[in-house]
């Protein structure tokens, strides 16, 4: 059984379908957001619909230096403006080429990426993940070489 495009408040209600005796409502708002309650018998006077927002990934961080090290480069960078609705939980640091790379627990803004050929020229990008996965990686930095 399905019953939609009733319209109550700039909602679009639907009965979801009935199963053993529970009813599944789900609610849609203007903008698609959307949350299904199950109902039973129980509490079918009193339906409550909690309607949770998508959590969007964060943007991108900004480089703020690349330090080279021996077989290493230790990235640093502030934070994306947009955290996507969701705090950043981590973020990744690339270096390219090899995509050598390593992740630092948000609020930790720097981390090092071993494993790196001194002398050879590597750019490095960052990005930033929350609850909605990771966002967009940071511009690349300048080539930097590691060395000894």
């Amino acid at each position: 059984m399905r019953w939609s495009g009733w319209k109550k408040s700039s909602r679009n209600w639907a009965i979801a379908g009935v199963t053993a005796g529970v009813l599944a409502v789900t609610v849609t708002t203007w903008d698609g957001l959307a949350a299904t309650n199950q109902v039973r018998p129980a509490n079918a006077d009193q339906i409550t619909l909690a309607v949770t927002p998508p959590v969007a990934p964060p943007g991108a961080p900004q480089i703020t230096s690349v330090t080279p090290a021996s077989r290493a480069l230790v990235v640093t960078w502030v934070p994306p403006t947009n955290v996507g609705g969701g705090p950043v939980t981590n973020y990744q640091a690339v270096a390219e080429p090899g995509g050598a790379s390593c992740v630092a627990a948000a609020p930790t803004t720097t981390c090092r990426i071993s494993g790196l050929n001194n002398g050879q020229r590597f750019t490095v990008t960052v990005r930033a993940a929350n609850a909605g996965g990771y966002g967009p990686p940071s511009a690349p930095s300048a080539p930097v070489q590691p060395r000894p």
